[in-house]
């Protein structure tokens, strides 16, 4: 497999959120995703940003007692953002304070 580009990509959020279970994520290993991402979303560094990700949106659904596939991409995205995570973002990233 070739990642093109800059040799990253993203990972939407309903790969790692459950089908038919509410309130459950599967990362790493478990990520839903095609053969030829496999083997590129199990390592420690994607399966560590995946977690990250999957309790960042639990705790967003849990203080907004919504489920999380209710969780808004962009309030999650800036919550993240605003917890130093890079998310490959164009512009560059601003300190933490």
């Amino acid at each position: 497999m070739h990642v093109g580009g800059d040799g990253s990509y993203g990972i939407p959020l309903r790969a790692i959120l459950a089908k038919d279970i509410d309130n459950l994520f599967a990362v790493g290993m478990m990520i839903s995703t095609d053969y030829y991402a496999y083997m590129s979303t199990r390592n420690t560094v994607s399966s560590m940003a995946q977690g990250q990700a999957a309790g960042t949106c639990a705790a967003l659904a849990v203080k907004n007692n919504q489920l999380p596939r209710a969780v808004s991409y962009e309030v999650l995205k800036e919550q993240l953002i605003h917890d130093g995570v890079y998310l490959g973002e164009p512009e560059p990233l601003k300190e933490r304070g």
